[in-house]
């Protein structure tokens, strides 16, 4: 094949492409069809200068001087048209070839997957994002200045009340955010969640509204208004094992089996960034915080608390409460380093129905350097804690969900006082049959009940003389 190399037009090419005119409707200035060729004319000339009897009608350019582009100026870069033999093309395919050899795909996967990672960890930026995807569906919460309650009356104390979101707890931040950015195709699978209870209700609540099939996986031991409350929302219930570590292989064989996407509500870091929001809430509603005290579950809402707060006030303190016996959580911190814990024992739970609550170390290493205090209170003074939001903020609360009030009605916190202090109030799912043990063990903590046996004879007259003196106490 005979192949058209020229690198230049002919004398005659050029005469005709110079001589080549026509009349472009009915505009008042004719322009040039060949303006890269036609150097010679720098002004327009009107259409009522312009003899239109001749034939030989000359098109200006449309920019004045010298006409710069792509393919260069004037005639020395006509050049730019020549058409590529085929040698040539077979040259360049051969070099593309060789190139595409060098190219190393495992480190070029490999550095994707990093920027991944990247992009995936939990920062300001994100926080805000999340903030900006849940704005619909989760409202904001109201942090306001709290009742006067004897104990705290010499602090400046507002309770952030999270326990007012959709499904009862903080975790409708996280799990929403988390349902959203999820792909089209994995919403049409479906999700499935390992839960101790609140991250579920908030799965399947969120996951209801946005039309995305949700699988929950609950601990047997479970308080039944959680699984009820899950069932509302149309969720499909399984009951297996007694702590986190079954939750979890059973839910990825189930995962795999079925084709769900897994949403572990400790280790993922949308859920993270979805709890972090709340952190903005509050420097947002309130100025001047010095110091935010946060319950630890399983570590996500003071991860994400912590990044956000942190990163815009750094004065601010952050200060997370756990139960006395989940000691891991304050040792991990103290030691400066977040280790896993062993689940909560059932015997603890006398007050509420967190019984197989365990504290994940993944969030908790983004918070570990950002916290300033942890400490544990007993579940005595967490029972207290719901006995006095009964009673002077008619709000009725799990017991997790109070203990950042605990901290302050044991004195664990001198150092706040006269100091404005933000509370968050986390969850209000409570078993309604426990309700009366935990107000009875509040009311055995404030002094206020009191059980005792004594052995009378069996004659009225004593009974009577023994209720005269329990009277004369003040008793009733």
């Amino acid at each position: 094949m005979e192949s058209d190399s020229t690198s230049t037009l002919t004398d005659e090419s050029v005469a005709i492409l110079e001589n080549e005119t026509t009349v472009l409707f009915d505009q008042d200035c004719h322009v040039s069809l060949n303006p890269i060729v036609d150097e010679s004319l720098s002004t327009l000339t009107p259409k009522s200068q312009i003899d239109t009897s001749s034939n030989d009608i000359s098109f200006k350019p449309h920019t004045y001087g010298k006409r710069h582009s792509i393919l260069g100026t004037g005639k020395s870069n006509i050049s730019a048209f020549r058409k590529p033999d085929l040698a040539e093309l077979k040259e360049k395919y051969n070099r593309a070839k060789e190139k595409f050899k060098e190219w190393n795909l495992d480190k070029l996967w490999g550095g994707r997957v990093e920027r991944m990672k990247r992009v995936s960890s939990v920062s300001l930026s994100s926080i805000v994002t999340a903030a900006f995807w849940i704005r619909e569906g989760v409202p904001k919460t109201p942090c306001e200045r709290a009742a006067s309650i004897p104990e705290i009356d010499d602090m400046e104390v507002y309770f952030k009340r999270e326990y007012q979101n959709p499904s009862g707890s903080f975790y409708d931040r996280g799990a929403r955010y988390a349902l959203l950015r999820l792909h089209q195709s994995q919403k049409r699978s479906g999700v499935i969640a390992t839960s101790s209870g609140n991250h579920a209700i908030a799965i399947a609540y969120h996951g209801k509204s946005l039309g995305m099939p949700v699988t929950v996986l609950l601990p047997e031991s479970r308080c039944p208004v959680k699984i009820r409350l899950c069932e509302k929302y149309d969720a499909d219930i399984t009951e297996c094992g007694l702590d986190e570590s079954e939750l979890l292989e059973r839910g990825t064989k189930i995962g795999i089996e079925k084709g769900l996407i897994s949403l572990d509500e400790n280790d993922n870091p949308d859920i993270v960034s979805g709890q972090g929001t709340m952190g903005l809430e509050i420097v947002d509603q309130l100025e001047g915080v010095d110091a935010i005290i946060i319950p630890v579950g399983g570590g996500t809402l003071i991860a994400g608390t912590c990044i956000a707060v942190k990163t815009l006030y750094p004065s601010v303190k952050i200060i997370a409460v756990t139960r006395e016996r989940s000691l891991d959580v304050a040792m991990a911190h103290h030691e400066g380093n977040a280790t896993k814990t062993a689940v909560l024992s059932k015997d603890l739970i006398k007050v509420d129905d967190m019984d197989s609550s365990e504290i994940s170390s993944s969030p908790l290493r983004l918070a570990e350097d950002l916290m300033d205090k942890c400490i544990t209170v007993k579940e005595d003074l967490i029972a207290l804690a719901v006995l006095r939001l009964l009673e002077y903020e008619k709000v009725i609360l799990e017991a997790d969900g109070a203990i950042g009030l605990a901290a302050l009605l044991g004195g664990h916190l001198p150092e706040l006082k006269g100091k404005r202090v933000v509370v968050v109030l986390t969850e209000a799912n409570i078993e309604p049959a426990l309700l009366p043990q935990v107000i009875a063990r509040g009311l055995a903590t404030d002094g206020r009940l009191l059980r005792f046996a004594v052995r009378i004879d069996d004659r009225l007259a004593t009974m009577a003389t023994l209720l005269r003196l329990i009277a004369s106490t003040g008793a009733v």
